[in-house]
């Protein structure tokens, strides 16, 4: 890990100074699993319990992946997108309505950084959930598959999860106001 320093100039001739976080990865460790780092790719780091994301983009004009130690390692520059003190997941899936604390936490979970997520469900005369950490605040839109905002059919509640090794988080679950059938069907959830 390092730090690299560039300076930018925007259209307006005004110049400025950008650190960007360097993660540097041994190439038989990285690949052929994952391949090239590509910009949008995240990397995730835990330091003294909090957790953050580091976005992969480089600054301009400046490759966003490096050759380093001979090409045994690679060195990848990213941006921080979001810090939290606490680990957390996404919870989503399908149910009847008004499932408890404990039936939407078995429902499918990844790790959380707030960023857009698309999900897709198969619904059987069920209902839509998404949950995440209150800290991200609340959607702006969800849309479906034809990019229509659905974000009216839902109900927001707030619960308190108990997460494993982290202890009670405070978070958002989205339900959906109308049971339906649908066979994978897409549902983006926006910050």
């Amino acid at each position: 890990m390092g730090i690299s320093t560039y300076t930018e100039d925007d259209s307006e001739g005004v110049l400025t100074e950008i650190r960007r976080k360097d993660f540097v990865f041994t190439r038989s460790d990285f690949f052929p699993i994952f391949g090239d780092p590509v910009e949008g790719d995240v990397v995730e780091q835990i330091i003294n319990g909090i957790l953050s994301y580091y976005e992969v983009k480089a600054p301009s004009g400046v490759p966003q992946n490096l050759d380093d130690n001979h090409g045994l390692s690679i060195r990848v520059h990213t941006q921080l997108v979001t810090a939290s003190s606490q680990a957390s997941y996404y919870y989503h899936g399908v149910g009847d309505s008004g499932l408890s604390v404990a039936q939407i936490q078995s429902l499918t979970s990844f790790q959380a950084f707030q960023a857009d997520q698309l999900v897709t469900e198969s619904p059987n005369i069920e209902v839509f959930y998404f949950a995440y950490p209150a800290v991200f605040g609340v959607l702006s839109e969800i849309r479906d598959h034809n990019n229509f905002d659905m974000i009216s059919d839902y109900t927001l509640r707030v619960e308190n999860f108990t997460i494993p090794v982290i202890g009670v988080v405070s978070y958002n679950i989205y339900e959906y106001n109308h049971v339906t059938i649908q066979t994978n069907f897409n549902v983006t959830y926006k910050f």
